[in-house]
């Protein structure tokens, strides 16, 4: 099957987007399909990701950043991506900020990377009319990459499959003017109802899309390639401490770390055998909350890695932490790295709302423990200390922790989705 893949984040740019739509066309690859994909130049992302198919079935297009003037007002791209997509400027004039944030609901529509869609679609329409793809697979976030995806798709003639790694008019961090969210109710729902077949991450997320949409739909989490992990050896730290790990970003209204500093606070001497390593960007904030409960001692904030460095620091934890949220809306949202660390198979302490589906496969797994209060945390604490003084190490979880979560396991299932649309399609 040849397959045009549209994507806004793909390898060498290193992001989590970037890892599963880099694995998804490896191993659509590895199965005798032929891919071509279009993505984005010009990224302001480390490029150190391995691109695991070759170089020239991938073509990089340009962009216009939109928001450039924006970011000018408003510090620079690097304070307005530190604080998200409407910061909170406290030094500029009230009038300046929300002409600015109008700019910005007005241009960014339906996101900030709108100002790809016309190179994209350029080169779309000329791989097209040289190589005519059987199928048009489309993943967002960005959800431009839809709009994009769709228009070949009825300008060519040629179905086409949206995955959507996170919702787009239902997510509850897209916060915008009623006047606008109406707009991209609109847009939603005419470029989805285009697609003759939907993808998302988790089963809530799946029911949802469901309910708005006759079309069928599949469940493909993340996951993890064996292949990226060194050989696991035993954990011998000389310092006789546990070491608790995270890789990744955190928010510091979405992803709380404060009820771990509250539990080493409560600790006592126990507190001194623990340390806490953050790898990351903006995690200063992570610092200043340990500095509150005067643990600051016991925190490491370390400068961002690269994805297979990333792998291998996991490895070598002795726990590994996860911070899922505490919304209520969170509770149907798996981040990407729980199935990196199923594959680490180092436990898992989460730390956040234990109803959620992160929480329930750590359950089921027996991959770990999710807590929000501060003084179970530290009795688990505690019990790592003990059992890794008496055992030299917390040992390593079951092989079998990870069973049909590998990128391998997810992609073929996306294959046996794809072949079903497209069936669908041509009896219908």
């Amino acid at each position: 099957m040849k397959i045009l893949f549209i994507t806004y984040i793909f390898p060498p740019f290193n992001a989590i987007g970037s890892v599963r739509t880099g694995k998804t066309a490896k191993f659509l690859v590895e199965s005798g399909h032929d891919v071509k994909v279009i993505s984005c130049a010009k990224q302001s992302l480390s490029k150190n990701l391995s691109l695991e198919i070759s170089e020239q079935s991938v073509q990089y297009t340009d962009w216009i950043n939109v928001n450039s003037p924006v970011e000018f007002i408003l510090g620079g791209k690097k304070k307005v991506a530190s604080k998200g997509y409407y910061p909170i400027v406290k030094n500029l004039p009230g009038w300046i900020f929300r002409l600015g944030c109008l700019y910005r609901s007005i241009l960014n529509f339906p996101d900030g990377q709108i100002g790809w869609f016309p190179f994209a679609k350029r080169s779309g329409d000329r791989l097209i009319q040289q190589w005519k793809p059987d199928l048009i697979f489309s993943s967002a976030v960005p959800y431009t990459s839809l709009l994009i995806a769709s228009t070949l798709s009825r300008k060519h003639k040629i179905p086409w499959i949206a995955e959507l790694r996170d919702l787009w008019i239902d997510n509850h961090y897209r916060i915008h003017p009623v006047w606008r969210r109406k707009l991209e109710e609109r847009l939603e729902r005419f470029t989805l109802s285009t697609a003759i077949g939907l993808v998302t991450v988790s089963d809530p997320l799946n029911h949802l899309l469901k309910s708005k949409y006759p079309i069928p739909c599949a469940t493909i989490t993340n996951g993890f390639d064996p292949e990226d992990y060194p050989e696991t050896t035993k954990i011998s730290f000389s310092n006789g401490k546990i070491h608790l790990t995270y890789t990744g970003q955190l928010y510091s209204l979405k992803r709380d770390p404060t009820p771990l500093f509250i539990a080493l606070n409560k600790m006592g001497a126990d507190a001194e055998k623990v340390r806490v390593h953050f790898y990351g960007r903006y995690l200063d904030f992570a610092y200043e909350y340990a500095r509150k409960y005067n643990v600051d001692h016991l925190v490491e904030i370390h400068e961002p890695v690269s994805h297979s460095e990333a792998l291998n620091i996991q490895t070598k934890a002795d726990v590994l932490l996860l911070f899922p949220g505490y919304d209520v809306e969170d509770q149907g949202i798996f981040t990407g790295k729980i199935f990196e660390y199923l594959g680490a198979r180092r436990p898992i302490l989460c730390i956040g709302n234990t109803e959620g589906v992160a929480a329930n496969l750590i359950s089921e797994r027996k991959a770990g423990i999710s807590l929000n209060e501060p003084e179970k945390i530290a009795l688990q604490l505690q019990y790592w200390i003990k059992e890794k003084n008496k055992n030299g190490e917390i040992p390593f979880l079951s092989s079998e922790v990870g069973k049909g979560f590998t990128r391998k396991e997810q992609t073929q299932k996306l294959m046996k989705f794809f072949e079903t649309c497209l069936n669908n399609s041509v009896s219908t």
